[in-house]
């Protein structure tokens, strides 16, 4: 009987291994790699876009500023983080005060967000009408902004 089980185990150890390598496989190859994890360059937009040299030139500007944190805004979140957890620390939970470093970090975080889209929202005025309604497609595409603009991503048009 015990030299059944093991077998019986194996089995459905074996089938369970086929199973997640399967997953994997198809969670690889399976889908578009142009969807939400493939990165976007400034070259790809230019070329669906069809954007003349100077556009082109534009949008890399734009991409370079996006990209670019201004050092004492960073230097104000870790200031706010420790105030975080500082009152984290304490022995006395204090929302009101927690809230106020909240809201701080918000108004700091709406700030980049509305400079970045207004950035954004003149690049797009010296588009033609189609290039903009193209490129404003493009951004519909869930994390297309991210890919194109976000600080970490390595592309061959840095």
């Amino acid at each position: 009987m015990k030299g059944k089980l093991v077998w019986i185990l194996l089995g459905v150890s074996l089938a369970a291994n086929l199973f997640f390598a399967a997953g994997a496989l198809y969670s690889f190859y399976g889908q578009d790699h142009r969807g939400w994890r493939a990165k976007v360059s400034v070259d790809d937009v230019a070329e669906r876009l069809e954007l003349s040299p100077a556009q082109r030139e534009g949008l890399r500007v734009l991409r370079g500023e996006a990209r670019s944190r201004p050092r004492p805004g960073r230097d104000a979140r870790s200031a706010l983080r420790a105030a975080f957890h500082a009152e984290l620390a304490k022995p006395e939970f204090d929302r009101a005060e927690l809230q106020a470093l909240m809201q701080e970090r918000m108004t700091g975080f709406q700030a980049r967000i509305l400079g970045r889209a207004e950035k954004l929202h003149g690049y797009l005025a010296t588009l033609d009408p189609e290039q903009r309604a193209g490129f404003l497609e493009m951004a519909k595409e869930r994390g297309f902004l991210p890919r194109l603009f976000g600080r970490h991503q390595r592309t061959r048009d840095r």
